[in-house]
């Protein structure tokens, strides 16, 4: 016959309360549990309205603030730089967020705003690298002789920046940047003219000097920054075209 220790006895009394003991204990994690996964789903969608209000916010202020205008050239890439920077740092936390969604099987509202802006971004990346394109190619015009002037060379530049700026035009709509790189285009399609009239071999000195009495100040017409003069708008628009005497003896 085996001899039951008493320490073992004592055991086997206990046995009951203890697993009485050990199931109130579960169901009290259990309930700690459920508490601490609903405080964990209301947190995620206090953070998900949070990040829905961040959204609506960047999408208002970009439309207020963005460089859509043209006198905003100085500010414009660091205008694009902050923005996109902005507009990841919302692509991250929704990443962030995606495995806490997919738990509670909660689907992300769409982020419209922030796809429509980071289209317009990219959008104003392309129409201020037209601009500076453009500008950089007026300065050589501006700033050369009207004997090295490729008249040719110019229109056709403008052609194809003027098709850019239809197609940019479906796309987008008042955006003055895109209206005044337009002026500036046909700005100097209408300059053409007077450009081949200057050129013209038979313009005389008396042509000159009468040009500049109409114009001044007094330039030197067969030097740079001669044409710079001609492509100010302000003093163009006094200049006939075609400038008379030109074709003059």
């Amino acid at each position: 016959e085996v001899q039951v220790k008493d320490g073992e006895l004592e055991r086997l009394g206990n046995l009951r309360s203890e697993w009485a003991g050990y199931r109130k204990l579960l169901t009290e994690v259990g309930t700690r549990l459920q508490k601490a996964k609903a405080d964990f789903k209301d947190d995620l969608l206090n953070s998900l309205a949070d990040m829905r209000t961040r959204e609506q916010e960047l999408r208002a202020d970009f439309l207020r603030s963005a460089p859509f205008d043209g006198e905003m050239h100085g500010e414009a890439p660091a205008l694009i730089d902050e923005y996109r920077n902005q507009c990841a740092a919302v692509r991250k936390k929704e990443k962030e967020m995606a495995a806490g969604l997919k738990i509670f099987a909660i689907e992300a509202p769409p982020n419209k705003e922030t796809a429509t802006t980071e289209k317009e971004l990219e959008l104003l990346q392309v129409v201020w690298g037209m601009w500076d394109e453009w500008e950089g190619k007026m300065a050589g015009w501006k700033y050369g002789k009207f004997k090295e002037i490729d008249v040719t060379a110019i229109e056709n530049d403008a052609a194809q920046v003027g098709k850019r700026l239809y197609k940019l035009s479906k796309e987008v709509k008042q955006w003055k940047v895109l209206d005044t790189l337009r002026e500036k285009v046909e700005g100097m399609k209408k300059l053409m003219p007077l450009i081949m009239d200057l050129r013209n071999p038979a313009m005389r000195d008396r042509h000159w000097k009468g040009l500049m009495e109409e114009v001044r100040p007094p330039f030197d017409p067969h030097t740079p920054p001669c044409p710079h003069t001609y492509l100010s708008p302000h003093i163009s628009a006094r200049i006939p075209v075609p400038f008379p005497s030109s074709g003059g003896p």
